[in-house]
């Protein structure tokens, strides 16, 4: 038996039913395919019982592959996130996986002491920008007016600090980190992002370690679930702890300061730490 965290939104079979399907295959040669009897979902703790037709070999790897659907959320895991510009309603696209919800957005051991290397690639239309944990090792383009974005392997991480996005938003790049925005608020973050790469300086200096990601992305939104969340490479913000303007908000340079160090800590600390299972 595989047991997996996968929510009742996501649609899994175990045959080629509507392009749906599961595979489990040895690792290495020669890549026998081990037979699967059934699946069963449980909606009331959100797990995927996978029954084998055998028993898996200790010692030995298996890789699952998953074939799936699922739907766009409203608030977690991965959803439409709504915004207005000049009145027109715009979207984007986001995840929010602290701190069991990235089983909303695809099948896996969703629990904070399970570490994994994370491939990722997102099909963006053209003119969005896709944004993941790591840099876009490539872009390929695809029919119909897409693009398909593929990112460089991370480090083993939790599947909560994973993220990705798909916006439409403008760009302020100092050093290796970026902060994406609605074009209207850029004047007002050039202070946050004077002060980021400062703190990550000052966490090496103290650390007496470099920073552990190539990276890091600031998306400043226009509301949002807490004042931050600190998604590996991929750092998401209420806009109004952000924004700074020396003439009517001199009061906030502390604030700003004091939350972005934290979710800075927050990546280089995460870098080597392990959590149990959430009860």
């Amino acid at each position: 038996m595989i047991t997996l965290h996968a929510s009742p939104d996501l649609e899994v079979s175990l045959g080629n039913r509507k392009g749906l399907s599961m595979k489990v295959h040895q690792a290495e040669p020669p890549f026998k395919k081990i037979k699967t009897s059934y699946l069963l979902l449980r909606p009331e703790d959100e797990f995927l019982h996978v029954r084998l037709g055998e028993k898996l070999r200790a010692n030995n790897s298996y890789t699952i592959t998953i074939s799936f659907r699922g739907k766009l959320g409203t608030d977690r895991g991965f959803y439409k996130y709504h915004y207005r510009v000049n009145g027109t309603l715009r979207h984007l696209l986001l995840t929010f996986f602290e701190p069991t919800y990235a089983r909303r957005a695809f099948p896996c051991f969703d629990e904070p002491g399970y570490k994994a290397i994370f491939s990722v690639t997102i099909v963006r239309p053209k003119g969005y920008t896709a944004l993941s944990t790591m840099p876009v090792k490539k872009e390929e383009e695809r029919p119909h007016g897409l693009v398909a974005v593929t990112f460089h392997d991370t480090m083993p991480m939790s599947t909560y600090t994973l993220a990705f996005a798909i916006l439409n938003f403008t760009a302020q790049t100092k050093g290796n980190i970026t902060i994406w925005s609605l074009e209207e608020r850029t004047p007002y973050l050039q202070y946050a992002l004077d002060v980021a790469p400062m703190l990550v300086k000052f966490y090496e200096d103290l650390l007496g370690t470099p920073y552990p990601l190539p990276k890091i992305d600031m998306i400043s939104l226009p509301s949002f679930l807490a004042d931050a969340m600190e998604n590996w490479g991929l750092l998401t913000f209420h806009e109004q702890c952000l924004l700074y303007d020396r003439r009517t908000t001199p009061f906030k340079k502390p604030l700003i300061v004091g939350l972005v160090a934290h979710e800075i800590a927050h990546q280089v600390w995460n870098a080597g730490a392990s959590y149990g299972i959430l009860k």
